[in-house]
Parts: C-alpha cells; sequence; structure tokens
C-alpha cells in the first residue's frame, strides 16, 4: 500500500495591474520516496483548501468554472490517486446550485452531495454507482425545521472562536459524516454539533466539555499503523 501527499498551490499571475487567468501547481509526494513529481493542474480553482471525499481512491473537490467556458456553474473535480490525474465527475442535478449551499461528503462509502436550500431545507444526493451520472439518487430529506432548532440553540451556546469552514455560510449546516450506528454527524455554523437519526428523524446535539477557545471539527479515520510505521514501510 502506497501514502501519496497531494500539494496544491496557486501563482499570483498578475500582469501590469491586471489579473491573468489562475495558474496552479499540483505536486505529488509518494512516503518513502525523496522527490516530488510534477503532476497536471487542473484548469480550475479548487473552492476548498483540502478534499472534501476520498472516494474509490480518488480525492475530490467543489469547483466553479471560469466564467467565460461553457457548461454548468459548479462543478465536481476528482484527482485520481493511482494515476495522478485530474477529471471532472457528473454532478446531480439540483437545479440552481452554488458554492455557498453546496457541498461533498462520503456516506456509506458513496460519495454523495448535500444542498442546503434557502428555506432551511437539506437534501442529500448519493452516488451508488460510483462514476455513474444515472446513479445520482436523492437519499435523504433533512427538514428545516432541524435548521430552525439548531438556530435556537445559537444564543444559548457559549461564546467560542471557530475556524469557519469555507462552505458553511451563515445559517447553514455542513453534514459531516455516517456513524457507525448509522446516524449522521451534522455541524451548524455556529459550532453545534447533533447526529440525525434518518429513520426517527430526530436529532441529539452532542456536548464536548472542555473545548478550547479555538476549534475546529474534522472527520479523522485511524490507522492501526502509527505514521513512523508507515514511513518505515515505504524505505
Amino acid at each position: 500500500m502506497e501514502y501519496k501527499i497531494v500539494w496544491i498551490s496557486y501563482l499570483n499571475n498578475t500582469y501590469q495591474s491586471h489579473q491573468l487567468p489562475l495558474q496552479s501547481r499540483v505536486q505529488v509526494l509518494t512516503l518513502g520516496l525523496n522527490a516530488w513529481r510534477i503532476s497536471v493542474s487542473p484548469r480550475c480553482k479548487l473552492e476548498q483548501g483540502s478534499s472534501e471525499a476520498l472516494v474509490d481512491g480518488n480525492l475530490h473537490w467543489v469547483t466553479t468554472r471560469h466564467k467565460h467556458r461553457p457548461g454548468p456553474c459548479l462543478r465536481i473535480v476528482c484527482f485520481d490517486l493511482a494515476e495522478e490525474k485530474f477529471r471532472e465527475i457528473e454532478s446531480p442535478g439540483c437545479g440552481s446550485l452554488n458554492i455557498c449551499n453546496f457541498h461533498l461528503v462520503v456516506l456509506g462509502g458513496c460519495l454523495s452531495a448535500v444542498v442546503c436550500h434557502d428555506d432551511g431545507k437539506i437534501d442529500i444526493r448519493m452516488m451508488k454507482d460510483y462514476g455513474s451520472k444515472e446513479s445520482w439518487t436523492k437519499e435523504y430529506v433533512i427538514g428545516e425545521s432541524l435548521v430552525r432548532s439548531l438556530s435556537e440553540r445559537r444564543n444559548s451556546r457559549p461564546s467560542s472562536r471557530i475556524w469557519k469552514r469555507p462552505t458553511l455560510s451563515k445559517g447553514k449546516i455542513q453534514v459531516l459524516c455516517s456513524l457507525r450506528n448509522g446516524e449522521i454527524l451534522l455541524e451548524y455554523e455556529n459550532g453545534v454539533l447533533v447526529s440525525y437519526n434518518t429513520e426517527s428523524e430526530e436529532f441529539q446535539q452532542l456536548m464536548i466539555h472542555g473545548l478550547p477557545k479555538w476549534f475546529c471539527t474534522i472527520v479523522h479515520f485511524e490507522t492501526l499503523y502509527p505514521a513512523d510505521v508507515i514511513l518505515q514501510m515505504q524505505l
């Protein structure tokens, strides 16, 4: 098994005070090797710094096309870790989308798209057969009552300083992951964490005591091997 690091950087591209099309550089490092490899860069800006979803050996981002290029405004781009190439994934047909109300997540091992509507309703669509546009299925609909309930808890929460997610705009909810019991972990924009039962359509707030003033929620799946062992395996 190989472990790789993908480093994407953006270059300041101006000429005589004119902003030119964005240029990026993609470099890949295989742990155990001493050289970075330069890969083909995507022809767009990846709106989120880190990948939102890893499915079938592919890292996924949401991106917006250039305003002068044809096609849908919102796109899903993936980086194949085996071939070290970018390609586009067909987006689900969800109507009018923008970078503020649309994000990706992995649920049940499937690439999933989350759409937060202005009225508070949340649609979750899952790509049941990876790579097939026709397999996008609306799996869950979370009613606006959940969003309203979480909004009411906002003022009762002690003041904390939260590192905001780029996709987590005011009044929106971020779907983080699915839990072992089948429930879905959600985060409201004020940092409230809740588990949502898709069968009973009920939620429970998760209370975590002793949080520092600054915090950020990150989904983490541990491996049986510590980092130093992985490095030794690659040598």
